[in-house]
């Protein structure tokens, strides 16, 4: 099963590949969708050095979503920066619906 995912991901990169060259540099949704998958699709292979660019471009175009500061705290993680890890996992559940911090923000019980 797991030999199965990683050959989809291996298969997905070369789409990727193919998919970078036909997205128009000023398609918002397109870049982002783009960069945030691939990062996750290296992330899983143990890419963490690859992946790490395309969180950063996915949080460029919406810093607001808490999967792309998370996926770029595993990647600092695995690269052995606990610091900036920390503070992307940080961020990431402050914008978590669920988020303690929030809910108090938000005057949630």
């Amino acid at each position: 099963l797991v030999r199965d995912a990683q050959h989809q991901d291996f298969a997905a990169l070369e789409f990727f590949a193919q998919a970078e060259a036909l997205i128009p540099r000023d398609d918002h949704f397109l870049q982002l969708r783009y960069h945030s998958r691939l990062g996750w699709c290296l992330t899983r292979l143990g890419r963490h050095r690859e992946a790490a660019p395309h969180f950063r471009e996915a949080i460029r175009l919406d810093h607001w979503q808490a999967s792309y500061h998370y996926g770029l705290g595993i990647t600092l993680l695995a690269q052995g920066d606990t610091a900036a890890a920390e503070r992307e996992m940080l961020t990431a559940d402050s914008l978590t619906s669920d988020s303690p911090r929030k809910r108090l923000t938000q005057g949630v019980k």
